[in-house]
């Protein structure tokens, strides 16, 4: 008895934190929001928000999310769907190897600022507007990142919309996906128990 007493009262914080994991992300993916796969639907000559991520993993392999985030906002500026990128990302070299990438496929240096501080996707979010003076633009990245930026950028009274970049799940998935679901129930947290003016 003792035994079942003690499992219980222990399983009940997991129960709960259950719960509030699977509330948070039906908030974010039931938030509506305008994302776009096709270059042409896109409008034209808009501040664009490139968020960052690493180029390798651990392992050492190839990170084709960074791969296909940088082609595709090259492809962007290509179509003048940006006219100028903000490159988010935690650190300077990030952002420096960001705009190398974007630079040799073919974007200008002059189009490019980056934001060092993107330590994750709120700060990315609240940059853009507070730092960058931007009240709408297009975020690019894949669609499921995509959809919690955008969820983050309504909640800041944003006007944006998203451009998704291929995914190429390949052996990552699982890790990707759990990642995810952790991602948009920090979101929301973010939402309702962070300073707005945070930085």
């Amino acid at each position: 008895m003792k035994l079942n007493k003690i499992l219980c009262l222990v399983s009940i914080p997991f129960g709960i934190i259950f719960i509030l994991l699977i509330v948070a992300n039906i908030i974010v993916l039931a938030t509506p929001s305008l994302r776009f796969q096709n270059i042409e639907d896109l409008p034209n000559n808009q501040p664009c928000l490139v968020l960052g991520t690493s180029k390798y993993f651990k392992s050492g392999k190839l990170n084709f999310f960074y791969i296909d985030r940088m082609q595709a906002a090259a492809q962007a500026f290509k179509f003048h769907k940006c006219s100028n990128f903000v490159l988010s990302g935690g650190d300077r070299s990030e952002t420096i190897r960001m705009r190398r990438s974007l630079m040799a496929l073919g974007v200008s240096k002059d189009v490019i600022v980056q934001d060092n501080k993107g330590y994750r996707t709120i700060h990315s979010i609240r940059n853009f507007k507070n730092i960058y003076g931007y009240q709408k633009g297009i975020v690019i990245s894949q669609g499921f990142h995509n959809q919690r930026a955008l969820y983050l950028a309504k909640q800041e009274n944003l006007d944006m919309i998203g451009f998704d970049a291929q995914e190429q799940w390949q052996n990552f998935g699982s890790y990707v996906l759990a990642r995810e679901v952790l991602g948009r129930a920090r979101a929301v947290w973010d939402v309702y128990f962070t300073d707005s003016s945070e930085n």
